[in-house]
């Protein structure tokens, strides 16, 4: 067969092979990111309808809110079949900004908000290195969870971003989705020398399910309120929101907080 040499030949590749402790942080990452749903609750919108019943609530109470949760990461799967793939997740996330909030009843319009507040904490440093004291804002929903990232809001940038739900692009949910795995970590796994390539692998994981596009009906429904570049010309939108991670001292000082209180 012309075109095909079978003889043997010496090559040398440049390929990374994870160990057998990078592989089983890597399956510890992937459990964490499949594992992390939280309680159902009664009366849960899911899919579109829950998003434009979002949408019209955050519109009457004047503010902005980001979808997240699963609802999200399936608008972008590559392997989304139709529409209807969104109601396999029982309830619709958002994320809810900071500003002159009007109250959120819990479950609000069948929706699982995510509404922000402010505490001065003590954080412990997990090297013994003593205690600090420090403003901290987190976000938390009717059933007392705890995200384990939060919102930096551009003050510059955020009124480009009329009131209404706003669905993130790829990167900002693969930080996100990133943070949740890294919060459920133990520090002294994540931070070895072997993490940087888990990290890796991981990101490149969530990638290639993520590349897809969004359905016809929520581009339409949405239009101007999808931040991805493919849909949206306004710079000032992109950069109006930037996802952090809380670090795990934070998280303990915020669920201490929190179990003082209730």
């Amino acid at each position: 067969m012309p075109g095909f040499n079978f003889g043997p030949r010496l090559e040398q590749r440049h390929e990374q092979r994870l160990t057998l402790q990078q592989k089983q942080m890597l399956e510890t990452l992937v459990h964490f990111r499949l594992e992390l749903r939280h309680l159902e609750f009664p009366e849960a919108l899911p899919g579109l309808p829950g998003m434009e019943m979002a949408d019209s609530i955050l519109k009457n109470k004047q503010v902005v809110g980001i979808l997240i949760g699963g609802v999200v990461e399936e608008l972008w799967k590559k392997k989304r079949n139709d529409i209807a793939s969104l109601d396999i997740h029982k309830d619709v996330d958002v994320m809810v900004m900071p500003g002159n909030l009007e109250p959120f009843q819990s479950f609000e319009g069948g929706i699982d908000w995510w509404t922000p507040f402010s505490q001065r904490l003590t954080v412990r440093s997990g090297s013994g290195m003593g205690s600090l004291e420090k403003n901290f804002q987190w976000w938390s929903n009717a059933n007392g969870m705890v995200l384990s990232f939060g919102i930096n809001s551009n003050v510059d940038f955020l009124p480009s971003l009329s009131p209404g739900l706003y669905i993130p692009d790829l990167e900002f949910i693969i930080n996100l989705r990133m943070a949740e795995a890294l919060a459920q970590l133990d520090p002294r796994i994540a931070q070895t020398e072997d993490s940087d390539m888990v990290w890796e692998k991981f990101e490149e994981k969530l990638r290639k399910s993520l590349e897809g596009n969004l359905p016809k009906e929520v581009a339409i429904a949405f239009s101007g309120q999808v931040l991805d570049y493919r849909y949206e010309d306004d710079y000032r939108k992109f950069n109006a929101l930037q996802l952090i991670t809380l670090e795990n001292e934070q998280l303990v000082a915020i669920k201490d907080y929190l179990k003082s209180k209730y």
